[in-house]
């Protein structure tokens, strides 16, 4: 029986005898009641007899997220490249427990930001923002429009909007250099010649087509350095070429040499190398050996170990004097190198084979006992190069 507690003004023996005592009662126990909402924000509160509310803590989660763009619509000249930020504003609610989102980014040309990223709320932390960028050409700049999201991907499901820009580039702008690319006009140096120059020319493009100066350097392989240049290019021009020369004696090591150009006004670009090759000394670039035959059982007394060799020079050369000598696996020393006349131009070289002249070979008798035994071919000139150990086996 629900109680109320109220005062009347009737005499309260016109009452029942029942009703007073039911009403007795209530007025010297008290009622109870209870009631519960819930809010906006996902907690619940509780009100009990005594009024006090007693509430339930919001579990974590994002209840929103908005992405922005700066700038979302640019009209103007534009850079070689256009940056546009992106803000991600995430909600979390009201008495949150704190706790960590995870996302990505995705965009309207299909990429995707890859690994998921994350983002940390304090307790009752209620909003936070997180960033990114996206570069186009300005190429790009027609009047296009792109945009980027955000899927968040735990504690829960939820995609944002797209926060769009467009962009229209119109003409004008700040000069720059936008690359540059180097060339020369020759792979390699002719052998024949005592000296031999050089000619590098290098393209120099620029944005927009305004006209300006360009301050630049060339670079080289040696360190060779000088005074920057500095070059006018027309209005309504796009490019300029430059160009320069180097002379090189024969006396110059076998390699590779190079030029580049280094842009330092208006804006710093470094071109590619332009490269050409000194091969006309004789070099060794590879060497092999090998033993016949390779094994040994002691069927005889002794056995001869006949070695031949292949030497390899760099094509191009103008020929030389070849000088090496044979090492040992037992340590023992040619006092005496052996020396050959290379012409110009040999790529391929065939050591003698004993029993001809300078042939080598090795008598090796039982005594040597078993295991692997070895010759290898030491180059001294024209340059240091060592071939693999040609191995044979004694096994008696």
């Amino acid at each position: 029986m629900r109680c109320f507690s109220r005062s009347f003004r009737y005499a309260w023996l016109a009452l029942p005898l029942a009703l007073l005592l039911a009403l007795s009662a209530c007025s010297s126990t008290g009622g109870t009641d209870s009631s519960s909402t819930t809010g906006t924000d996902g907690s619940t509160s509780t009100i009990g007899s005594g009024g006090t509310p007693t509430s339930t803590p919001a579990s974590f989660s994002i209840t929103g997220a908005t992405v922005t763009v700066s700038p979302s619509n640019y009209q103007g000249s534009c850079n070689a490249t256009m940056l546009f930020t992106f803000t991600a504003t995430f909600a979390a609610p009201t008495g949150n427990p704190g706790g960590t989102a995870s996302y990505i980014w995705t965009r309207s040309d299909g990429a995707q930001s890859g690994t998921a990223q994350t983002i940390t709320f304090a307790p009752s932390q209620t909003v936070a923002t997180a960033t990114t960028t996206w570069q186009l050409g300005s190429t790009y700049g027609n009047g296009q429009q792109f945009w980027e999201a955000v899927q968040v991907q735990s504690p829960n499901t939820l995609t944002s909007n797209q926060g769009a820009f467009s962009f229209h580039c119109t003409s004008g702008g700040t000069f720059q250099v936008t690359s540059v690319s180097a060339a020369v006009d020759a792979g390699s140096y002719t052998c024949a010649n005592g000296g031999q120059t050089f000619t590098f020319t290098a393209t120099i493009n620029v944005a927009p087509n305004t006209g300006g100066t360009v301050t630049y350097d060339w670079l080289r392989s040696d360190g060779a350095t000088h005074a920057p240049y500095t070059v006018s290019v027309p209005s309504g021009s796009s490019s300029v070429t430059v160009s320069t020369t180097w002379t090189v004696g024969y006396g110059i090591p076998n390699g590779t040499y190079w030029e580049q150009v280094q842009t330092t006004a208006p804006n710093s670009i470094t071109s590619n190398q332009a490269t050409f090759m000194m091969r006309c000394h004789l070099q060794v670039i590879a060497a092999s050996a090998s033993a016949s035959p390779t094994s040994y059982d002691c069927a005889n007394a002794s056995q001869f170990i006949s070695f031949n060799g292949t030497i390899t020079f760099a094509p191009g050369n103008n020929g030389g004097t070849l000088s090496y000598t044979w090492g040992r696996s037992d340590g023992a020393v040619q006092t005496t190198p052996y020396t050959a006349s290379i012409p110009p131009g040999t790529t391929t070289y065939t050591l003698p084979v004993y029993p001809a002249t300078n042939g080598e070979y090795w008598d090796i008798g039982k005594a040597a006992g078993n295991g692997t035994y070895w010759e290898k071919i030491q180059i001294a000139a024209p340059n240091s190069f060592t071939s693999n150990q040609a191995s044979f086996t004694i096994n008696c």
